[in-house]
C-alpha cells in the first residue's frame, strides 16, 4: 500500500496502521499491554467508525475478541498464515483495487 502509515494520529487516537487510500485501520491490541483496556479499545473503534474509518483489528489469543470479527493470533505474528488471514480480512471489509486484490491473492 502506497499510502501506508506507522503510528498515525487521527480524531484524537493513534491507529498502529493506516492507509488512507482505503480509510483502513490495522490495531494490533498485544498482551498485556490491552489488558484490561477494552473500553480503550472500544472508544477508538467507535470513532474511527464514526469518521467512516475501517477497523481491523488484530488481538493477542490471550485476549477476548472485542467483536466477532476481531482475530485472534498467537503472540507474535511469525508466520506466512498469520499475515494472509489478515489480509483476508482487509479483502472481506474493504472495497480493493484490482492491483492490491491480486498482490494479496497471490501472497
Amino acid at each position: 500500500f502506497d499510502t501506508l502509515e506507522h503510528r498515525h494520529k487521527m480524531f484524537g487516537c493513534e491507529c498502529d496502521i493506516f492507509v488512507s487510500d482505503y480509510k483502513l485501520a490495522i490495531e494490533y491490541d498485544g498482551y498485556p499491554w490491552h489488558q484490561g483496556k477494552e473500553d480503550n479499545d472500544r472508544n477508538k473503534e467507535r470513532m474511527l467508525n464514526l469518521n467512516k474509518i475501517v477497523l481491523i483489528r488484530v488481538r493477542d489469543k490471550r485476549l477476548q475478541k472485542l467483536k466477532d470479527d476481531d482475530l485472534l493470533i498467537p503472540k507474535e505474528i511469525n508466520n506466512v498464515s498469520t499475515i494472509k488471514n489478515i489480509l483476508k480480512a482487509i479483502q472481506k471489509r474493504v472495497h480493493l483495487d484490482i492491483g492490491h486484490m491480486q498482490k494479496i491473492d497471490t501472497y
